[in-house]
């Protein structure tokens, strides 16, 4: 549990108040708990429909949320912080592009409410990872997350 412990805390000793801190922390939780989660989705889908260039991009990105971890380790909270916030939706997004055009055939109703569910949980981050204090960044992410979200029909077609 140590170990888990000392992901948990990376990079809070740059943090410059309790609040930071605790967005820090949040933020490196949530990175570890979207790794795991990838991860399962992964065998879900691997179950569901095989080995094919979607499945094979769910452990990526999964990989790809605990860089957060690192960012935070250097001292660069914000750059982890947006970098978390617009991951997951913008990744949903390409990855549901792909899959629509490469699987257009196959789609079944799961493909359209799970990027779409996805994308939808992925919008509260900036408001768990960012303070009314950081008021840009926060717009910035929100804002960013809630266009992906609106433009998530048109760009499909």
């Amino acid at each position: 549990m140590t170990f888990f412990r000392s992901l948990a805390y990376s990079g809070t000793n740059f943090a410059k108040n309790a609040s930071h801190r605790r967005s820090i922390l949040l933020c490196n939780v949530m990175s570890l708990t979207l790794f795991v989660l990838g991860l399962v989705l992964f065998l879900a889908y691997y179950y569901w429909y095989g080995w094919n260039l979607v499945t094979k991009s769910i452990p990526v990105v999964s990989v790809f949320s605990l860089l957060p971890l690192l960012l935070n380790r250097a001292g660069l909270d914000a750059v982890s912080r947006v970098l978390q916030s617009l991951l997951i939706p913008v990744a949903t997004l390409a990855i549901s592009i792909y899959a629509k055009k490469t699987y257009y055939e196959t789609q079944e109703e799961l493909d359209y409410f799970t990027f779409r569910f996805i994308m939808l949980g992925s919008c509260v981050f900036p408001v768990v990872f960012f303070t009314f204090r950081e008021k840009k960044l926060l717009i910035l992410t929100t804002a960013a997350g809630f266009l992906l979200l609106v433009l998530h029909d048109p760009l499909h077609n």
